[in-house]
């Protein structure tokens, strides 16, 4: 992943995703607490280039400090976020 954004954060009930990959693969979000326990996994199929997603199912979280971990099997990174 040469590039990343997650928006909006804070966030209400649902996340923005924009990456970009050199190849098609498949891109996993992982979203933890703050104790880093597993909350959620979602799997995304992506093209090569730039990708566009929206996660809708953190409604139900109550408002702190999490952390989404975004892999595609080479790369890895961690974004801290806050639900409101």
């Amino acid at each position: 992943m040469l590039e990343r954004a997650v928006y909006p954060n804070p966030f209400t009930d649902r996340l923005n995703l924009k990456f970009e990959l050199a190849k098609a693969g498949e891109v996993t979000v992982e979203l933890m607490d703050i104790n880093g326990r597993l909350l959620d996994r979602q799997a995304i199929n992506a093209k090569a280039g730039a990708n566009n997603s929206t996660i809708e199912s953190f409604g139900s979280l109550k408002a702190g400090v999490y952390f989404a971990r975004i892999s595609n099997g080479a790369e890895t990174t961690m974004v801290r976020l806050v639900k409101e």
